[in-house]
């Protein structure tokens, strides 16, 4: 389990010759640290001089506290799901019928491989929304985190992208296809909406 690993041993996996962790475990990791950032952000807008946002910023760091949760959960199931799609690739092909049903499960797991990275678009939308938020009233002496938090939420987004447009082009179930591409579209989106966090605090840093 990722979670349980030391940042060393998973690095370490990630970077050896398996095909799993890979691009979609690291997507769910990107999300959990720009979680983590955004509870920091909120817990230092806390406190007598924040006392009129206090209960916004709590609120902020309650969320961001369950979706970095979630994006570690994420990240594991990810693990799990590619690992399904690996199999499928394996199975034997030497007759017509074994042919087929390979070429069966491989559409089955691969569809449940994309679950997880419209999930990465659900999870990596509310932390930017958060973004935006703490933009507005944080405290600015940690207001550089915010970009961080969008910008590593747009790290997530944009290997989540790339992977369901990846899925899309494998895929013959026509629902699925068109779920995946609507889903970029809206990641796309977000992605747009990080960058504005990001540019909208430097912008505020250089003056």
């Amino acid at each position: 389990m990722i979670a349980r690993l030391t940042i060393e041993d998973y690095l370490h996996r990630l970077a050896s010759r398996e095909p799993t962790p890979g691009g979609g475990a690291a997507a769910g990791l990107h999300l959990a640290q720009a979680a983590a950032l955004l509870g920091m952000v909120a817990r230092f807008t806390t406190g007598q001089r924040y006392r009129e946002v206090e209960s916004r910023a709590e609120g902020i760091a309650e969320a961001s506290d369950r979706l970095r949760e979630r994006s570690i959960q994420l990240a594991e199931r990810d693990e799990l799901v590619f690992a399904a799609v690996i199999s499928a690739y394996r199975l034997p092909r030497e007759d017509p019928e074994q042919q087929q049903e390979r070429t069966r499960s491989i559409e089955q797991a691969t569809i449940l491989a994309a679950d997880p990275q419209l999930d990465v678009l659900d999870i990596g939308t509310q932390i930017i929304s958060l973004a935006e938020q703490l933009l507005e009233f944080g405290n600015q002496m940690v207001l550089s985190d915010v970009a961080a938090s969008a910008d590593a939420a747009r790290a997530g987004l944009g290997t989540a992208v790339v992977t369901m447009e990846i899925n899309a082009r494998s895929l013959h179930t026509t629902e699925v296809v068109e779920r995946l591409g609507a889903a970029v579209q809206q990641a796309e989106q977000a992605m747009c909406r990080a960058d504005r966090i990001s540019a909208a605090v430097r912008k505020a840093l250089a003056a």
